[in-house]
């Protein structure tokens, strides 16, 4: 087959894509599972997240998250808190598929005790996200979303994820987040839209 053909033939599959699903909804909720994998220590904290959004008006919503995670080594236990709130714009691209930014304030919380003693630190700024949301089939959105940060000190996150509709309002979803810093996190959930 030659390139011409395979080229058109991609083509026309990925556009048969958009007839499938409508856009990802901007409205929804979801929790489930964390884990936090530091670069730089030897922990790897686990524990939960909560996550929502709300479409306020035709191609504007506002977003929040909060979540908690912890681990123990050697006396040691690591608790980790994060907030974010943000506010955020989406176009739609074809049928079934958006773009979107978000600005979003950040704050989150790191405390350590052991060893008879504690230390707290806390952290607030700011992040600025764009991303990709889109249904390649009927049932399964995939996203990817580049943020940069500064909080401290700034840098590069960048997240993918894939939420699988399995009724129609109700999905399972997967994610994973990196920073320029090698910071990972992956997350497993549930999501309802609306």
């Amino acid at each position: 087959m030659d390139m011409r053909k395979l080229t058109l033939a991609c083509v026309f599959a990925t556009a048969s894509l958009g007839v499938l699903a409508d856009q990802p909804s901007y409205t929804y909720v979801e929790g489930g599972y964390l884990r936090v994998d530091p670069d730089d220590i030897s922990l790897d904290p686990t524990g939960y997240y909560l996550d929502g959004s709300l479409a306020i008006a035709d191609n504007w919503f506002v977003r929040g998250g909060y979540s908690d995670v912890d681990d123990s080594t050697g006396g040691v236990k690591v608790e980790m808190e994060s907030v974010d709130l943000g506010i955020g714009y989406k176009q739609g691209l074809g049928a079934n598929s958006s773009f979107h930014l978000v600005a979003s304030y950040l704050e989150g919380e790191v405390k350590a005790r052991g060893y008879g003693g504690r230390i707290k630190d806390d952290a607030d700024g700011f992040a600025l996200t764009a991303g990709l949301r889109s249904y390649v089939v009927d049932n399964l959105e995939l996203n990817a979303d580049v943020s940069y940060v500064d909080v401290d000190d700034d840098g590069l996150d960048f997240g993918v994820g894939a939420v699988w509709y399995f009724v129609p309002n109700v999905g399972l979803s997967l994610t994973a987040t990196i920073d320029d810093d090698s910071n990972r996190s992956f997350g497993a959930g549930v999501r309802l839209s609306f």
